[in-house]
């Protein structure tokens, strides 16, 4: 089973100790590597290359650069080879270690050789259409997965449950019977192969324990039988009958072969849609795997699993489109799963930000819907618009430009465009009142008071690298006005991302980052959990990052996901460095009673780790010297960026937030008449208190927040 969200085995990877071959072409190494691959018994081949690539230690998290996850491509590109041929009985009689060899050796050139002819500069010259294809490309072939292992059947069952009644008469099962079925088929697939290691361990032990061999010769020999029958016994003991899996499942057969007749192939199945799949060497390593429709193997009525971390995507994905072919009932399923889509956002961020800050569906006083979801949080509002179209499968491969223009523009232009008309209404009124449902929720709401308006686009599916790389591609699908972008992310990691930040100020600080790193004008080969732990680890200034400086960056919130939700242990969350002190100090400036107490928080989460301990042994000073005489005293002051400061004023104000208020007022005053800075906020601490913070004050270009 696959431990992280995603597999990455991408062009910047080393060649596995195999040097390129120098002259040969894409086609000849292709026509190599089927030549070789077809000769053995497909079923031997595909089990061997599962028990010696894809199997791993549940107690050991495996992260996206572990080279197993180079085996999950690899397997299911010799699948997809082998699966769309027809099955033949004459093959060579075992497929052994020195051929495991020289495969390995074979793909990895066929692999080396189509990045070599992807990155060739004299064919893609610099043509950013060809660039943004490529990487397209690039990044169908090196990514898998499109969520964390224990997102995937929550998902399906929300999404397809309400549907029962359609799955029970057009394929006669349940989708809680069809993932019932695929998790008994993978623990017994896992129960076979221990209980297989058991039995050749005890057949070599017997074999050579009464021969006449030195002990060394024993233990050599034993080792040999041991793996001879693991491996070459493995499809036979990998391979179900239905009465197997009706047994393992508890499942009635009847419903066990209806799964199986729609979650399985034979060899030399096609889907209709992608005739031609596994013939051009230079689309193989990207093609449609029929894995992800139908992820069993059915030969002579027994079940084999090829790729057991695939399944439980497969079952998110494959269902879909069994129900938008039903053009009766498409309009039904939409509307159901477009509701979901916009309840599940909405779950995720009353995580964060609480019930009575998240308004679902709230609407213009004309009655037409504003947004899918709104949150009001201070002096900050986020207009989420949710969209459940993702990539097709042709832009998603980066077939057609024209393809993928399409799509993108389905998936966030609208949503932008409706987002952004949402914003001009809010900013444009003095007052309004915020309608949901049959109340009126929120009433003479202040324009003035509206900080920070954010556009959010949350899609069911992934959006490739495009959704952290927005202006390098926006001169070609003008998706946005130049400059402005939203936040683009799939409801898988915002569902992370509200488990991770759930305290809204660091929620908010992320998002504000993020948005302005889509602003650099680099491709980011990186998702929003790379994003999401370097702004963890280090803050999250791209200025001067790499095309690729963020890929792999994701480890530790993958390690605490996998060990948390499929491990089940108690793990602390991944948390940015901080000084003793810090949290408690920010959650102080949040809970002060004075306006734009955001900026203030904002200013503090970007100091760096070295500035937040210098700033916070400044505060813990200062505040023991207002302990120790009673009176007013101030902390340095501390730059942030390069026109903005921070200071810290403790005195004892008698428990007099006015008296408080007016000394912060007056000390960012003479700071601003001291030196030009364009925000200056200020700090204050009152001896008479339990408080970390008790008030704040902002100025900016001269003027009083």
């Amino acid at each position: 089973m696959k431990n992280s969200k995603k597999n990455h085995g991408g062009p910047d990877r080393v060649s596995d100790g195999f040097s390129l071959v120098r002259g040969k072409s894409v086609e000849d190494a292709f026509a190599e590597l089927i030549e070789y691959i077809v000769q053995f018994d497909p079923i031997e081949l595909l089990c061997n290359l599962s028990l010696t690539y894809l199997r791993h230690d549940v107690e050991r998290f495996v992260g996206a650069d572990d080279v197993s996850n180079r085996w999950v491509v690899r397997t299911e590109l010799i699948a997809g080879i082998l699966l769309t041929r027809r099955y033949i009985s004459n093959h060579k009689p075992r497929f052994t270690g020195a051929e495991l060899t020289k495969l390995e050796r074979l793909i990895i050139q066929y692999e080396d050789l189509v990045f070599s002819e992807l990155s060739n500069e004299n064919q893609l010259g610099h043509d950013s259409v060809n660039e943004i294809l490529r990487l397209v490309q690039i990044h169908s072939h090196c990514v898998r997965g499109i969520a964390y292992p224990h997102q995937y059947n929550k998902i399906t069952h929300e999404t397809y449950s309400p549907h029962d009644v359609w799955f029970k008469w057009n394929l006669g099962f349940t989708i809680e019977e069809a993932i019932a079925l695929a998790n008994s088929c993978v623990e017994q697939y896992n129960l076979r192969i221990n209980q297989e290691k058991v039995a050749s361990k005890t057949y070599a032990v017997d074999v050579v324990k009464n021969l006449d061999m030195n002990e060394n010769d024993k233990r050599q020999l034993e080792q040999s039988l041991r793996l001879e029958r693991f491996f070459g016994r493995a499809n036979e003991y990998l391979g179900f009958s239905v009465d197997d899996i009706a047994r393992a499942s508890g499942l009635p057969k009847s419903v066990c072969n209806n799964i199986l007749q729609r979650l399985s192939q034979p060899f030399g199945y096609r889907n209709p849609s992608f005739m031609d799949t596994y013939e051009n060497s230079m689309s193989a390593l990207w093609d449609f795997s029929t894995l992800n429709e139908r992820p069993f193997l059915r030969h002579d009525n027994k079940y084999w699993i090829l790729l057991p971390a695939t399944i439980k995507e497969a079952l998110m994905s494959t269902f879909y489109f069994d129900l938008m072919k039903d053009t009766c009932y498409r309009p039904q399923f939409e509307k159901t799963r477009g509701k979901w889509l916009e309840e599940k956002t909405a779950t995720c961020l009353k995580r964060v930000f609480g019930e009575k800050s998240v308004h679902l569906n709230p609407f213009y006083p004309n009655g037409h819907e504003m947004a899918d979801v709104l949150v009001m949080f201070e002096e900050s509002v986020l207009i989420i618009q949710c969209k459940s179209k993702g990539l097709t499968f042709a832009a998603s491969r980066g077939n057609s430009l024209e393809e993928l223009r399409k799509s993108l523009e389905l998936a966030v232009k609208s949503a932008y465009q409706q987002g952004d008309a949402a914003r001009r209404y809010l900013l444009n009124q003095r007052c309004f009142t915020l309608h949901v449902g049959n109340k009126q929720v929120k009433n003479g709401i202040d324009r003035s008071q509206i900080r920070r308006v954010y556009l959010v686009v949350v899609t069911a599916t992934r959006l490739h690298f495009f959704a952290t790389s927005w202006a390098s591609v926006n001169a070609e699908f003008r998706l946005f006005q130049d400059g402005d972008y939203p936040w683009a992310l799939s409801v898988t990691d915002l569902e992370a991302l509200s488990e991770i930040l759930s305290n809204p100020v660091d929620f908010i600080h992320y998002m504000d980052r993020r948005i302005q790193s889509d602003r650099v004008g680099r491709i980011f080969y990186a998702d929003e959990m790379d994003f999401l732990a370097t702004y963890l680890s280090q803050g999250l200034c791209l200025e001067d990052t790499g095309r690729f400086g963020l890929a792999g960056m994701s480890r530790t919130i993958d390690e605490y996901m996998y060990f948390k939700h499929t491990l089940k242990r108690s793990v602390n969350k991944p948390s940015a460095p901080e000084p003793e002190g810090f949290r408690e100090f920010v959650d102080g400036i949040s809970h002060c009673p004075d306006p734009f107490r955001s900026d203030v928080a904002f200013a503090v989460l970007d100091l760096g780790e070295v500035f937040r301990v210098t700033f916070m042994d400044a505060v813990n000073r200062t505040i023991e010297c207002t302990k120790r005489d009673g009176r007013v005293h101030c902390s340095p002051t501390q730059i942030v960026g390069k026109t903005s400061v921070l200071a810290f004023v403790s005195m004892n104000a008698n428990g007099n937030h006015r008296t408080l208020y007016n000394r912060i007022l007056a000390h960012a005053s003479w700071i601003g008449y001291e030196g030009k800075f364009s925000q200056i906020c200020t700090i204050g601490w009152d001896l008479a208190t339990d408080n970390a913070v008790d008030s704040v004050c902002v100025l900016a270009d001269g003027a009083v927040k």
